[in-house]
């Protein structure tokens, strides 16, 4: 890609308010920008104390060959890199397999030097982290005695190794990097997955001393408003008195009355002035080509071009996280990480969304969440007991186009597993599990995965517990009661989430996806096998079949490019949408609508409710794929 980061700088800049960056820093982040390769994604780092004005930068670096700024080829940092980027691309090196995500960091405390040197730092791979030594490789390869000449290196790799052996049970290293621009040298770690309560003493156990044991009161306090938060050290010949707590809340501050609680909290504390909490609340949007087009950079008008009349170009703007840092005696201090990049999304789903979202309740957009739970909660309790006896353990009408398999809802089953990406070791949630079918078949075809399921109905998950009991595993499914919408678990807690036929019971899409994109991992996949309506304008009978289909099964069945809006206005990235119909059918569903009796082929007791002679049911099986983004901010 051509052109610099300035480039993209330049198009958000508008929207950092003066609050947040001075005059000075401003004109700093230019420089360095201005002498910085295009990097699709960036970040700003913006410290939120009255007095410190200083800003730094973040890059993100996508996979594959690392592109260099002109002037510092030579430089053994940037050839490190570029030796990095080369290793990186390559699908069967350790560094492809355990490294989800690079970035950069550019300190801003001065002027920039002539040659840039940056912070580097690694995302890494979870299941590598549990499930085999990639890790200990990795961590092998590290070249201690060129970052750090000053540092005895087994004392380095002692205290690291400590570090990783005192971590709590799901807790797991997942960034490493180190600041190469700073004096001090050591390696930074992140922490995520560790519960709040488990901080002070982990603390203890690795030898970092608190006399005033203030952390534990911290992140309790702090854990009121957030959905996670991920613990900061620099490890080098000990471990560093400053520590920071990476603190997160999923959803946007338009969305989520949570951000501003916590900042009132920030500034009763004194750690953010009310001028940056008002600028950094502005922050969040979107800037497209129409607004400033005297901005908009040339490198992307050629994809704009390629794009179509159709594409619609923009930039966003989010706040990642916060981070406070604490030590011992000193005050506490706080820094915002602000994201920004570049985006295209097909104009016709926007508009579609637009219009969906603003159509009236007489054209039956309006529902009422606790009305419609209480719908689907009582079809369920009524038919569970009918659908066990007519159809099975599967409850799904699209399944693979193939009559004469006696096993086709396992291989349909297996099939999904596939095509979600699941594999051995996986932790997945089975989101509206029905009484567990799909869960014990994946479960019994793909080694070691875990499974927690959800459904509403009490009913259904006493029939699950029985069949996963009798299937003997009790030890890798576990079973929930409650509303998708409001998942019982913690953040970045799944590797897959998967649909079964299930999203269309969604009576708030927009914010089922967000709670999908809460609960899972950095570089976690979202997989949904849906009927979907189909994209085409409805005739007359085609609605009068619709809604006669979302009344007899009680759902609200969607049109695929109505979900991709949702996921993709969630956060998600890499979405992908297929039309199954080529493989999955309703035949076999159909099927279960009768049976003979007495010489005679009548309705079954499922079917007597459901039947309907269709003529041009405007339904169609389809699937998406999304991927949440593989990157974190994580330096400091």
């Amino acid at each position: 890609m051509n052109g610099s980061t300035l480039d993209y700088l330049n198009v958000v800049a508008p929207y950092l308010a003066d609050e947040l960056i001075s005059p000075r820093a401003r004109a700093y982040l230019r420089t360095i920008a201005r002498n910085l390769p295009c990097y699709p994604i960036g970040g700003l780092e913006c410290r939120l104390s009255g007095e410190d004005d200083r800003v730094d930068l973040l890059a993100y670096v996508p996979r594959g060959p690392i592109e260099i700024p002109a002037n510092a080829r030579e430089h053994p940092v940037w050839k490190s890199l570029e030796e990095f980027g080369r290793e990186w691309s390559d699908p069967d090196s350790l560094l492809s397999k355990k490294v989800g995500n690079l970035s950069l960091e550019f300190d801003l405390d001065r002027e920039p030097s002539r040659i840039l040197i940056p912070g580097i730092f690694l995302a890494l791979d979870r299941e590598s982290f549990f499930a085999d030594d990639g890790w200990t490789k990795l961590l092998d390869r590290w070249p201690f005695d060129s970052l750090f000449p000053a540092i005895d290196p087994s004392l380095l790799e002692s205290n690291l190794q400590r570090c990783i052996r005192e971590l709590p049970r799901t807790a797991w290293i997942a960034h490493l990097g180190t600041l190469l621009s700073r004096p001090a040298r050591s390696l930074r770690i992140v922490i995520k997955d560790i519960p709040p309560d488990d901080v002070p003493d982990y603390l203890v156990r690795i030898g970092w001393s608190d006399r005033e044991r203030g952390t534990g009161e911290l992140v309790s306090a702090l854990s009121r408003w957030l959905d996670r938060v991920t613990l900061a050290l620099d490890v080098g010949e000990t471990i560093a008195p400053a520590i920071g707590l990476e603190c997160r809340i999923e959803t946007p501050p338009s969305q989520d009355s949570r951000w501003s609680e916590f900042l009132d909290y920030l500034v009763v504390r004194g750690i953010c002035t009310p001028a940056k909490q008002k600028a950094l609340l502005a922050w969040p949007g979107i800037t497209r080509k129409t607004d400033r087009p005297d901005l908009w950079p040339e490198s992307l008008r050629l994809g704009d071009l390629f794009a179509g009349p159709n594409a619609l170009s923009f930039f966003y703007r989010n706040i990642y996280h916060l981070k406070i840092t604490y030590q011992p005696a000193r005050p506490l201090t706080a820094k915002a990480y602000l994201e920004f990049g570049h985006r295209w999304l097909d104009r016709r789903w926007l508009e579609r969304a637009t219009a969906i979202a603003n159509s009236s309740p007489e054209e039956g957009t309006a529902i009422d969440p606790a009305s419609y739970r209480q719908q689907v909660l009582q079809y369920y309790e009524r038919f569970t007991p009918i659908i066990l006896k007519n159809i099975g353990r599967t409850y799904q009408a699209g399944l693979l186009i193939d009559e004469a398999d006696q096993r086709l809802f396992e291989r349909t089953n297996v099939y999904c597993a596939s095509r979600a990406g699941i594999r051995p070791g996986d932790r997945v949630l089975d989101a509206g599990c029905g009484v567990c079918g799909p869960s014990i078949d994946i479960a019994r075809s793909i080694e070691g995965v875990t499974i927690d399921a959800i459904t509403l109905s009490p009913l259904q998950a006493r029939s699950a517990r029985q069949f996963i009991e009798e299937s003997g595993l009790s030890d890798r499914i576990r079973v929930h009661v409650g509303d998708f919408h409001e998942l019982p678990f913690e953040g970045e807690t799944f590797d897959r989430v998967i649909f079964l036929e299930a999203a269309g019971y969604s009576y708030a899409p927009d914010r089922l996806y967000r709670e999908v994109y809460r609960v899972l991992r950095p570089g976690g996949w979202l997989y949904l096998k849906e009927p979907f309506i189909k994209e085409a304008t409805l005739s007359t009978l085609e609605q009068k079949e619709l809604a006669e289909f979302n009344r007899v099964y009680v759902c609200r069945a969607v049109r695929a490019s109505e979900a991709v809006i949702a996921i993709a206005a969630a956060g998600f990235e890499e979405i992908s949408s297929y039309n199954s119909s080529d493989v999955i059918g309703a035949v076999t569903a159909r099927s279960a609508m009768f049976e003979e009796r007495e010489g005679k082929r009548v309705l079954t007791e499922f079917g007597q409710y459901h039947y309907r002679n269709a003529r041009c049911l405007p339904i169609v099986f389809g699937e998406i794929t999304a991927r949440k983004p593989f990157r974190d901010s994580s330096v400091t």
